[in-house]
Order: structure tokens, then C-alpha cells, then sequence
């Protein structure tokens, strides 16, 4: 398990998050086992689409790609996919 977080903190660092603000957000989204993989895999994808500094305030905002929702609610509510194809859509350029 130890060889595990240590594999995992590299990829958060790159993606501009620290481990407390996977902790807070995770908090915010549910105790899911699969989360923290999740929301890491959504600031990595993020973080080659917007400035890092905006991953946070983005999670926490509402995003017109997710009818006003706020990723981390339609997180919360299962919709992992949804806030991955959000990433994708502005990073294909879509006006948000």
C-alpha cells in the first residue's frame, strides 16, 4: 500500500493539486473506494486543458458544460464521465 501513494503523489504533484486538496474535494464528493483515483484522473486531464490554478475554482463553480451544475456536485451524484467530457469539450475549445 505504501508503494501505492507513492506512485500516486508524483501524478497529483504534476497536476498541481496537493494531497490535502484531493482530501478536501473527495470529502465534498462522497467515501467512494474509487474516488481519489477519480478526482486525480480529473486534475490530470484538466491540467493539459486550463492553468492548474484554475482546476479548483473550476470543480467548485457552476459550468454551463454541466447545466450550472458544479463538477464536484454532478461528481457526487455519479456523474464521473459527464465531468470528464466537460474537460474534453474545453479543451476541444468549447466556450465555457
Amino acid at each position: 500500500m505504501v508503494t501505492q501513494r507513492r506512485k500516486r503523489l508524483p501524478r497529483a504533484k504534476r497536476a498541481g493539486v496537493t494531497q490535502e486538496e484531493l482530501r478536501k474535494i473527495a470529502r465534498m464528493v462522497g467515501d467512494e473506494p474509487e474516488t481519489p483515483r477519480r478526482l486525480r484522473e480529473i486534475y490530470e486531464r484538466a491540467a493539459n486543458v486550463m492553468r492548474r490554478d484554475a482546476i479548483k475554482p473550476w470543480l467548485l463553480g457552476k459550468s454551463r458544460l454541466l447545466d450550472d451544475k458544479r463538477p464536484v456536485d454532478v461528481l457526487k451524484a455519479g456523474g464521473y464521465q459527464d465531468v470528464l467530457d466537460a474537460i474534453d469539450a474545453i479543451g476541444e475549445g468549447v466556450f465555457v
